[in-house]
């Protein structure tokens, strides 16, 4: 199963991570996530399975 990352805030899938994930498992440094549609910043934002987002987005309509 494909697992994505979802804003918690507004549920978009359409997120960047801010710095590079390399660099920061090497410090030691959780990745900070922004949800490209609402512009929430934070480190967790929850992976759920693809036929959940499209439950989500099915919920919202």
């Amino acid at each position: 199963m494909v697992k994505i990352r979802i804003c918690p805030k507004c549920k978009s899938a359409s997120i960047r991570e801010e710095s590079t994930r390399g660099m920061n498992f090497i410090a030691g440094i959780q990745p900070l996530y922004i949800c490209k549609k609402c512009g929430y910043t934070g480190a967790i934002f929850p992976e759920i399975d693809e036929k959940e987002l499209y439950n989500i987005k099915n919920e919202k309509d």
